[in-house]
């Protein structure tokens, strides 16, 4: 009783494993003992253990559920097996250690989550204004006790002791590391998206943290010790090496209407000086009518026009090109490699059925934006000579000399990796990063709003183990209940 009552420090519900009938059945047993009810009560318990470690490993929806096409779970968990060593050995108290992700991103999530949940149950955070300023629309940091409370609440402002007062200093660092959390700019003054980060309800920051735990669920066992994340809504790409992240950096991810897609690969080979052979739909949508407009477009862009003839690319003189008719004709537009190319000077290939990949770009401004779903999908990174640097480590013959040679050469080179790098893009919003601060995001794509919906309709109807119709009854034996019929006195327990 005691681990289901404790489910919700995994951001679990423990109403979803009754554990208020339980307790009612359990107090009525206290007062008048009877043998059918000890009977229902064995069965009740452990129907929702089986519940409650099937959630513990498969989380609380199928991912599929939110979009069909990010990856299963994948993850082999035989639930009957752990319930009946859990009941065995007496340690069903430490199936949450046992069945948890144990990545930091989870584990300091966790501890946030507590923390929130003690300020939720003390009235959570009251709302926070500022006075607007003139200059360049920001707003002032409002004196006295509020801003403070609210960002001692958050962790981000070190709880003063008595009656003291925190310095406006410390007020205005401590909402700068606020800002950071958040994804804002660190500016140590209250503008609007800060306020508005501020005043999120902290049942909704609560609910956020939840969802996202879940998330970690469906994949943390799939993290190998070394690989490449992609965080979609954090626009951040880290690499990790076991419990090290040595590198880093800002990412430009897919718009709404052109997404990133959720998926694991690998990481087969880098492209330096590359050509971009530019999809048909953006050069009939975006392109064609510049061509048609300016013939010298296409010199100016440093683009091609290409047939493919028995796997060649054969370059097309422009001007024997009926643009009226090109979308009919079976031409490419490519651009060539250099300074002008799209996808910078490289790119990293993990072969998909979406045909996105790493890569560079000529406009490093972009990188400033706070919000940067910019691209057609494919992400763009921040520094890829870092990481062409860190993927051929082990070619000691690509010295960092010879990749930068590599991408101003202007003519194209693919370079295998010796050693495939496993690649994971993910859609946290919420996370612990490596120093335990708990980061927010925004919901970029819109996940976040589906999967609290999932969640409040479902209770892991559609993951594979997670029904007890599922639990093999003569593992577990009288103390599994093979289907929540049992619970209304249908017995299905195997005969003696």
């Amino acid at each position: 009783m005691q681990a289901l009552q404790n489910a919700s420090a995994d951001g679990l519900n423990p109403e979803d494993f009754d554990v208020g009938g339980l307790q009612t059945l359990r107090d009525s047993l206290k007062s008048s003992p009877d043998s059918a009810k000890e009977n229902e009560l064995d069965l009740h318990l452990t129907y929702s253990l089986v519940r409650y470690v099937s959630q513990l490993c498969f989380g609380r929806i199928d991912p599929r559920m939110i979009n069909p096409e990010w990856p299963e779970t994948g993850r082999n968990c035989d639930v009957d097996q752990i319930v009946f060593d859990a009941l065995q050995k007496n340690t069903v108290e430490n199936l949450s250690e046992q069945l948890s992700p144990g990545i930091p991103e989870y584990q300091g999530l966790k501890k946030t989550l507590q923390r929130y949940r003690d300020i939720a149950a003390q009235g959570g955070w009251q709302t926070v204004q500022g006075e607007v300023s003139k200059e360049r629309g920001s707003r002032g940091v409002p004196d006295g006790a509020l801003l403070a409370a609210t960002l001692e609440g958050t962790g981000d402002l070190e709880t003063s002791v008595g009656n003291e007062t925190p310095s406006r200093a410390a007020v205005r660092e401590a909402l700068a590391r606020f800002q950071a959390r958040h994804g804002l700019e660190s500016k140590k003054a209250l503008d609007a998206k800060t306020l508005a980060a501020m005043n999120v309800p902290i049942e909704q920051r609560i609910e956020q943290i939840e969802i996202n735990m879940d998330r970690m669920r469906w994949i943390a066992h799939r993290l190998e010790p070394k690989h490449v994340l992609v965080n979609v809504p954090g626009f951040q790409l880290s690499v990790h090496d076991g419990d090290q992240i040595p590198l880093q950096m800002r990412a430009i991810v897919g718009s709404m209407e052109n997404p990133t897609p959720i998926m694991d690969d690998q990481i087969e080979y880098v492209v330096f000086s590359p050509y971009w052979n530019i999809p048909i739909s953006i050069a009939v949508k975006e392109f064609l009518p510049k061509i048609k407009r300016d013939r010298n477009y296409l010199r100016s862009q440093e683009l091609e026009v290409v047939r493919t003839s028995g796997g060649k690319a054969q370059v097309v003189e422009p001007s024997k090109v009926a643009w009226d008719k090109v979308e009919d004709a079976e031409y490419q537009l490519r651009q060539k490699p250099g300074t002008k190319n799209a996808l910078g000077l490289v790119k990293f290939m993990f072969p998909n059925s979406y045909n996105v990949y790493l890569h560079d770009t000529p406009s490093g401004n972009l990188f400033d934006r706070l919000t940067r779903s910019l691209s057609h999908g494919c992400v763009r990174i921040e520094h890829p000579a870092d990481l062409a640097a860190y993927v051929l480590q082990d070619q000691p013959e690509w010295t960092p000399e010879r990749i930068e040679e590599a991408m101003h050469a202007e003519k194209e080179q693919n370079v295998p990796l010796k050693t495939k790098l496993p690649i994971h893009v993910v859609y946290w919003t919420a996370w612990a990063d490596a120093e335990g601060n708990a980061q927010f995001r925004e919901d970029v794509y819109g996940f976040d709003q589906k999967h609290r919906e999932l969640v409040s309709k479902t209770v892991n109807a559609s993951s594979p183990s997670a029904n007890p119709s599922g639990v093999n009854m003569h593992k577990v034996g009288r103390r599994v209940v093979a289907h929540a019929a049992a619970l209304d006195g249908q017995s299905r327990l195997p005969e003696k």
